[in-house]
């Protein structure tokens, strides 16, 4: 294989060692630790060291090998830890850096050295990011960087800048996250806080509020507070008002609670436009187009307290629209039209009510005239009544209807349509040239080919249309329009259990089957009477016979067929 660097191979005879998606694993210093299914089948033949945990594979199938490739490459690693007392003794750090030759420390408050042990003095407690880079130009990777927090303490008081939440909503207080497991911290009082002992708690405060923290490393306490402002503004922009027809205006009034003492009006929630000429006045008057919604805010309020109030105007009363016309057993459906959404909808009377009560879109099938009703009521208290009368015509489903006398005729014959109902209505049958009267109930026609006839059918109400197909059979006096199976099955399942002779057009016919010796043991001559499989009234056995048949059709051709007939149970 050309261009192949390094290759190794670790595994048995036997097994089949594999290496599995992510399971190397790399140190600080370079190391390689790989992991691969070892021993697989049950296997004991991976290689295994002195100290190993098993050098037996106690699977029945895979287990785990596992080996270390430690290369020895020159590598810096920076490492350190800090030895911290209360101010303002200085913190002693000490270096655990690896194949360093030099070292650059900064402490986190603007402070720095180049020293291998180095002491700094702060001079205020809090928590400080110390950097130490430890460097090699001799290594492979040059440099190091190793970041670690030091909790400075000195039995202080101070405050950390306050902050504010709004009603409802959760604000972090505190310092940021310390690694530092010699250091405890307590936070009181409790109330709303997700935890009481970490540096940065959650707080989820109901009012405003001040927190202290106790911040201690077991030789100095500093208490730390955090104040927590939530604002009380509120706002209440009133009722709605009603107009339940025209209306140039109205007064909107807005009522302040808590600090606010400035009202912004708008026509939308963005409050891109400003209604009051003065801020510090809570009323305006406002002209109306319709139906609006108002908004006004305490643009002082850090948390945007904000109300709206909506004033609805009803310029047109709701129209009732609808089938006035249906045929009997058919569907009404009534609506009303521009009532204001969320409007209240009683139809009536309930029990004529198929579906749609309480809403715009009703549907009802009264037997007979009838007059219904609809009041609406608008959310706001707008009323409003309409009706409907819906006439129903006696043409229903099972009263009418087209149908022939012969379904399937011989091509020159003449056959009779009928429609139902016979009086009362109009008609019109389709195609028209092809019928005697197109306009009467029972009308002739002369098939000359496959043909639909289209009867529409009126009483000035209700229209309904129906049809009826007229097949035109070409008569064939051989196979395949009569026919005869060459198997059939009489076990009594009701598939396939009688023998008989299919065509049409058979005026006359006889049938006769006949055992191997040649004895009769069936003759009919009635094409719809067939053969079960019984001979003597006793059934026969599985067997071949022997059929004679002949027929003569109504064009006076005749068909004449001998053949077997396997009998199946």
């Amino acid at each position: 294989m050309n261009g192949l660097f390094y290759a190794t191979y670790f595994g048995g005879s036997q097994s089949h060692e594999h290496v599995d998606g992510g399971t190397s694993r790399f140190d600080r210093r370079g190391r390689v630790y790989e992991a691969v299914c070892a021993g697989c089948g049950g296997h004991d033949d991976f290689p295994s060291t002195p100290g190993a945990w098993s050098p037996t594979n106690n699977s029945t199938n895979c287990n785990l090998g596992v080996f270390k490739f430690d290369f020895n490459f020159p590598i810096v690693t920076a490492d350190f830890d800090a030895v911290v007392n209360c101010l303002p003794a200085p913190v002693t750090f000490t270096d655990h850096s690896y194949g360093a030759t030099g070292h650059t420390w900064t402490f986190g408050d603007g402070g720095s050295s180049t020293d291998p042990a180095p002491e700094h003095t702060y001079d205020q407690p809090g928590v400080y990011t110390v950097t130490l880079v430890s460097f090699n130009s001799a290594s492979c990777n040059l440099s190091d960087t190793m970041y670690r927090q030091v909790v400075v303490l000195g039995n202080a008081a101070y405050a950390l800048p306050d902050t504010f939440a709004c009603t409802g909503t959760s604000v972090q207080i505190g310092l940021l996250p310390v690694d530092d497991p010699s250091v405890t911290f307590a936070w009181s009082p409790s109330q709303g806080l997700s935890n009481t002992s970490v540096p940065n708690p959650v707080a989820t405060p109901t009012g405003t509020i001040t927190y202290t923290l106790l911040m201690s490393n077991g030789a100095c306490t500093d208490t730390i507070t955090q104040t927590i402002t939530v604002p009380d503004t509120q706002l209440d922009a009133g009722p709605d008002i009603l107009r339940c027809g025209p209306d140039a205006s109205a007064t909107l009034t807005a009522n302040g609670f808590g600090t606010t003492d400035q009202f912004q009006w708008s026509s939308n929630n963005s409050f891109t436009d400003t209604l009051n000429a003065v801020l510090a006045d809570s009323t305006v008057v406002v002209q109306l187009t319709g139906t609006t919604l108002f908004y006004v805010r305490a643009p002082n309020d850090p948390c945007g307290a904000y109300d709206s109030v909506q004033v609805v105007v009803q310029l047109a009363a709701p129209l009732l629209t609808g089938d006035s016309l249906i045929c009997a057993e058919d569907v009404a459906r009534l609506h009303v039209i521009g009532a204001e959404p969320g409007s209240s909808i009683t139809w009536s009377p309930n029990a004529d009510i198929d579906t749609g009560q309480g809403t715009a879109n009703a549907t009802v099938s009264p037997p007979a005239q009838q007059t219904f009703s609809v009041d609406v009521v608008s959310p706001a208290g707008c009323t409003w009544t309409g009706s409907i009368t819906v006439t129903v015509s006696p043409l229903f489903g099972n009263t009418m209807g087209a149908s022939v006398d012969q379904p399937i005729v011989l091509s020159g014959t003449t056959v009779q349509l009928s429609a139902m109902p016979d009086s009362g209505v109009t008609y019109a049958w389709t195609p028209p040239n092809e019928v005697s009267d197109p306009s009467i109930a029972n009308p002739t026609a002369y098939i000359t080919g496959t043909s639909t006839f289209i009867v529409t059918i009126t009483d000035g109400i209700c229209t309904r249309n129906d049809s009826v197909t007229v097949t035109v059979h070409e008569m064939n006096c051989a196979e395949p329009d009569i026919y005869i199976p060459d198997a059939f099955t009489p076990n009594g399942d009701g598939n396939n259990d009688v023998l008989l002779v299919r065509g049409r057009f058979i005026t006359t016919m006889q049938l006769k089957v006949f055992d191997r010796w040649g004895e009769l043991v069936f003759e009919t001559t009635d094409q719809d009477v067939g053969w079960v499989g019984t001979y003597k009234g006793k059934p026969v056995d599985p067997a071949v016979f022997v059929y004679w048949l002949k027929a003569v059709c109504a064009d006076g051709q005749s068909f004449l067929k001998k053949g077997n007939i396997t009998v199946i149970r």
